[in-house]
Order: structure tokens, then C-alpha cells, then sequence
């Protein structure tokens, strides 16, 4: 007996499936009961028909089960011809710039729709599609939205979803478009002062920060006795056989011509930041998003000095680009910055002791963190102490100018004596450039003395959109 019903419950689920479920070629429909007070009702029509039989049970039955097939066949209708459709229209490039969609309606249905809502789930701040409309019977909706972006960022626009109702309240039909698309606003630029680049200032008071170092070329100026740590293809074998020790060649001297850039994504050390990694939650004057424009300026200008530049960004989500030179190099950086959140899982201490095994002994490194305590010195020290490790420089974002308690002085005094180049970047030394990628792009007017509108400028077209 259990089988049995078992067998008659999965078949009458199997056959509600088929009629509540629809797959499309850009999006999924579903059909739901909204409430189950018109079963009850239904069900309660035909015990009194088949307990007491009479007309009025016939009657009022037969009336529930017209209202059921009729809303269900509405339901039906606009599940298959009711559509919706999204197009970027512009998109941004840049803090600043506007983007704009498309959104559209169809209903091939000779039915009207009384409610279509627009659910949207995306993640752009500040945009969204979210809308109620109605339509005729074979009617469509077109309207756009827009919005500037004030955050820098990955985002995607989408998914989203579409839900209508019959006019009875019994069914309604969810309409789900699983498309995304990715939009991406770089972070802004500063000019940077000479003080906050790596390179022209002194180690110390003798050797030059850029200092000469040697370098894997095909010819070795000298030979000189091996040192622990030595690469063991550099030993020169004749000499050592000759005095009867290790001995290994020296190469021409070549200059240092690679740069890593080490944020401190440690959520802790930051103000006014959201360690969330799906969000940009830091205002514009944040320990963070000031860092973020920091590391772009220093790419910008690093790489148009013909210097190769690699990021090590090692929060919740790595971004870890090998140095590389050329302005060809600059977009994956701002790419990868535009999405630096301040959720590392470590600690500075344990970000250095990673750096240890990906930063190559002949590069650079500047490390940027507003954390003044100094607890990361050791890990710092290491990094720089390691077999053929290089010195670094140190960025220090003062906590006291962002609304902390630790000044950073002390700090840069400490690191300059440890032999470390150190600079302080106080609140509002970093002044981003508006529009550093070209003009912001949004809509603007002139009125010509007729007085017609004439279009001056429009936001940045998305590649295959009109204009």
C-alpha cells in the first residue's frame, strides 16, 4: 500500500513538473501557487459535493475548478511569452564615469500582464533595475537606468530575475536570467611627490637604493669563493679545481629593473574600510582606498620609467602578478587593484614570510600599510636578509592623520636606522586626478540659441551599441 502511493505521489509530481517548468534559450521559467487557501477551498467544494450532492455543490465546485484552469492558463501564457531583456548601453571605465542600461519588456501574450516586477541582483553601488510595470495585451516597455560610479571595482550586472502574477492572486509565474556582465572601474590616479618612489634617494648614507647588482648574463667579470646560498650553476669549476675551494663567477653588474608592490591587507590595520570581499565599503579618504590609489600611481609612473612592476596582494582573494614591463602591463594591474579588499586572512608577518618564496632576490620590493605598531619589523627583516634578498622601501599611511591613536614617525625613524627606506603618507597627501584616463564620460547638453537641446557629450559606448 505504501509503495503504491509512493508510485502515485512521484507521478503526480513528475506531472506537475512538466506543467510548471519551462526552459527557454536565455532564461528559466517556474510557475508557484502563491497561497493554498484556493486548494482548501477546492477541496473543501468537493467533499461536500460527494458527501451531500446537490446543485449548489456541483455549482460551486465546478466554478473553483473554472478559476483554478483559468488562472493556471494565464499563468501558462505568460510564462512562455512574457520576456524581459537587459542591454549596456554605456559602460565606465573609470571612477566618475556613467553607465547606462536598457532594460525591455515583451509581451507576445494576447493576455495583459497587471505585474511584472524586476528583481535585480546586482552588485554595481548605487544601481539597480528594480521595477513594476504593466503591460497590454501584445505590448512592450522600454526604459533606461543609470548610474555614476564612485567606487572602484569589479562588478557584474546581473543576474536578475522577473516575476508576474495572474490577475486572481492564485499563480505566479518566476522568470530567472542567469546573465552577467562584468564591468570593471579602475581606481584613481595621483600625481605622486619623487619622495615616494623607490629608486634616486640613498640607503642609509652611502648606497643608492637602484644600486648595481649581479645579474645572469652570459659573461663573469671575476670569480670569487663561494658563499652559502650560492646558485650551484654559477660555480666556476676551473678555478675552483685550480686553488682547491668553491669558487663562483661574478657577472657584469646590471641594474635593478624590477618592482613588487606589497599591500597590507590586513583588515585590523585599516580605517574606515569593509573587510568584505564582495563590497567597497572604504569612503574615498580611507586608509584603503587611499593605499589602492597609491599602488596605481606607482605602477603608473614606475612602469613609465621602463621598470617592471608585480603586485602581491595576498588577501581573501590572491592577486599575485609576476613583475612585468611596460604600459601593456599597467590594465592587469589596475585590474587586479580595483578589486583589493581589505580581508586578508594573515597578518603583515605572514604576508612577508610568503613574499619570501615569490619575490625574485634581484627585485625590490615596496611595502605600503598603515600599521605603525611594527609587529611585521622581524618578517620584514627576514625578507630583506634572505640569500640574495634586496632592501626594501617602507610607505607608512599615518594612523593619527586617518583618525587613529599611533603616530608614524617613530616607526620611520626605527626602520630608517634598521637600514630600511621610509616614507610617511599623511591624509591628503594622495590627491587623485579626476578623469586620469581621459575625460569623464557622461551625458551633457548645450542649448543652442534656438533653444534646442543638442547633445555635447555621451557616456563611454559599449563595443556593437548604437549611438
Amino acid at each position: 500500500m505504501f509503495t503504491f502511493a509512493h508510485r502515485i505521489g512521484l507521478r503526480i509530481k513528475r506531472w506537475w513538473i512538466g506543467l510548471s517548468r519551462f526552459e527557454f534559450s536565455d532564461h528559466q521559467a517556474r510557475i508557484r501557487m502563491r497561497q493554498r487557501l484556493p486548494l482548501a477551498a477546492g477541496l473543501m467544494a468537493l467533499i461536500w459535493h460527494l458527501a451531500f450532492p446537490s446543485g449548489q455543490a456541483a455549482v460551486l465546485f465546478s466554478a473553483w475548478l473554472g478559476l483554478m484552469l483559468c488562472a493556471y492558463l494565464w499563468a501558462r501564457q505568460m510564462a512562455g511569452r512574457v520576456s524581459g531583456s537587459r542591454r549596456l548601453l554605456s559602460s565606465a571605465l573609470q571612477v566618475g564615469d556613467e553607465l547606462e542600461e536598457q532594460i525591455s519588456l515583451r509581451n507576445a501574450s494576447f493576455l495583459p500582464v497587471l505585474s511584472a516586477e524586476f528583481i535585480d541582483h546586482s552588485n554595481l553601488p548605487g544601481h539597480s533595475v528594480v521595477s513594476v510595470r504593466a503591460l497590454d495585451a501584445n505590448g512592450h516597455a522600454d526604459w533606461k537606468a543609470s548610474v555614476v560610479c564612485a567606487r572602484r571595482g569589479l562588478f557584474n550586472l546581473g543576474p536578475w530575475e522577473l516575476l508576474l502574477s495572474d490577475p486572481f492572486g492564485i499563480f505566479s509565474v518566476e522568470q530567472a536570467y542567469p546573465q552577467q556582465v562584468e564591468v570593471l572601474v579602475y581606481p584613481q590616479l595621483a600625481p605622486l611627490p619623487p619622495a615616494l618612489l623607490p629608486g634616486g634617494r640613498t640607503r642609509g648614507d652611502q648606497r643608492p637604493l637602484r644600486r648595481m647588482l649581479g645579474a645572469d648574463t652570459v659573461s663573469a667579470a671575476s670569480a670569487r669563493a663561494y658563499q652559502p646560498g650560492d646558485p650551484l650553476r654559477f660555480i666556476h669549476w676551473p678555478t675552483s679545481a685550480r686553488k682547491n675551494a668553491l669558487y663562483t663567477r661574478v657577472f657584469d653588474p646590471e641594474a635593478v629593473s624590477s618592482i613588487w608592490l606589497i599591500p597590507d591587507l590586513n583588515p585590523d590595520a585599516h580605517s574606515g574600510a569593509s573587510a568584505a570581499a564582495d563590497q567597497v565599503g572604504a569612503t574615498e579618504d580611507s586608509t584603503l582606498e587611499v593605499m589602492v590609489v597609491l599602488l596605481a600611481s606607482l605602477a603608473d609612473q614606475l612602469l613609465r620609467a621602463r621598470l617592471a612592476v608585480g603586485l602581491l596582494a595576498l588577501g581573501a582573494r590572491p592577486q599575485i602578478l609576476p613583475p612585468a614591463a611596460g604600459l601593456a602591463a599597467f590594465p592587469r594591474l589596475l585590474r587586479a587593484l580595483a578589486q583589493v579588499q581589505a580581508d586578508a586572512p594573515q597578518s603583515l608577518s605572514e604576508t612577508l614570510s610568503s613574499a619570501e618564496k615569490m619575490i625574485s632576490r634581484r627585485s625590490l620590493f615596496v611595502l605600503v600599510t598603515p600599521d605603525a605598531a611594527g609587529g611585521w619589523l622581524p618578517a620584514l627583516q627576514n625578507l630583506a636578509a634572505s640569500p640574495g634578498g634586496q632592501p626594501g622601501e617602507v610607505l607608512l599611511l599615518d594612523p593619527l592623520s586617518f583618525g587613529g591613536k599611533t603616530p608614524a614617525a617613530p616607526m620611520m625613524e626605527l626602520l630608517r636606522q634598521v637600514g630600511f627606506p621610509a616614507e610617511v603618507v599623511r591624509r591628503g597627501d594622495v590627491q587623485p586626478v579626476s578623469g586620469a584616463f581621459g575625460a569623464l564620460r557622461r551625458w551633457e547638453y548645450i542649448t543652442t540659441a534656438t533653444g534646442r537641446a543638442v547633445v555635447r557629450q555621451r557616456p563611454r559606448a559599449v563595443e556593437g551599441s548604437p549611438q
